[in-house]
């Protein structure tokens, strides 16, 4: 872990006047069969906060912005000797999304390295996506989908047809494996959705066991009617493949 004096570094914009603050604390090395691993959770602090209140006399609400010390964490692992690490990818009152922490800890790297720094992403594509779900033993599988336009596979249009014949204009599933049996890409739900996936019609999303034995999971993007923007998103938004483990502290 870096040796660190000051926590308390800039993140992002200054907003009325408050400078919203990223940390880094509680460090832990913990053991996984072998690899260096280090744990530890970056912290943002906004600095300001939205009230929003309601007025039963005039039936509107309000808003007003308020100054607030209260402090949100994401929890990082980090695994130096494959260059990888493992974000928690959970957002309440007390903690922030993936996104957000990587965010976050970009901030905290610049800020220790005074700005020489910099942490580098990789995330899955559209090859990786088709590719785990061809080689995972893959256990759930979630998907939105809608009708599309008459163009398409034979499978894209068998399902097209169901959806205009019982008036369907959205459908959202999610379907689990057999146990001790993986779902297979044939012709029913899964090969019908994937097909309307491929085609912007439709967003998938998967958890299974990885060619190595990981659990792991890749989430589904955000649906939209429109099919240019279900392609868009998958090329602006990241898909960030989500490892599934209990370490264990050393």
């Amino acid at each position: 872990m870096l040796k660190i004096k000051a926590l308390n570094l800039v993140h992002g914009r200054e907003k009325d006047g408050v400078q919203p603050q990223t940390l880094c604390t509680d460090p832990l090395r913990i053991n996984i069969e072998g690899p260096r691993t280090h744990s530890f959770e970056i912290g943002f602090k906004p600095g300001t906060r939205v009230r929003q209140e309601y007025d039963e006399v005039t039936k509107k609400k309000s808003l007003q912005l308020e100054r607030d010390n209260h402090t949100k964490f994401g929890h990082v692992i980090t695994i130096h000797e494959l260059g990888a690490m493992a974000i928690r990818d959970r957002t309440s009152d007390d903690t922030i999304g993936a996104y957000q922490t990587i965010s976050a800890l970009r901030s905290f790297i610049q800020g220790v390295s005074n700005g020489d720094g910099q942490i580098t992403f990789v995330h899955s594509n559209e090859d990786d996506v088709t590719h785990a779900l061809n080689t995972w033993r893959v256990s759930e599988y979630s998907f939105t989908a809608r009708p599309l336009n008459p163009t398409g596979g034979d499978l894209e249009k068998m399902r097209t047809e169901m959806y205009h014949a019982e008036h369907i204009y959205q459908e959202s599933g999610k379907v689990t494996a057999v146990p001790g049996e993986s779902l297979v890409v044939a012709n029913g739900t899964l090969g019908q959705t994937y097909d309307l996936y491929e085609g912007g019609y439709a967003q998938i999303g998967f958890k299974g066991e990885t060619e190595d034995g990981h659990r792991a999971s890749i989430p589904k993007s955000n649906f939209s009617q429109d099919r240019s923007r279900n392609l868009k998103v998958r090329e602006s938004s990241p898909r960030y493949l989500s490892p599934h483990f209990s370490p264990r502290p050393s």
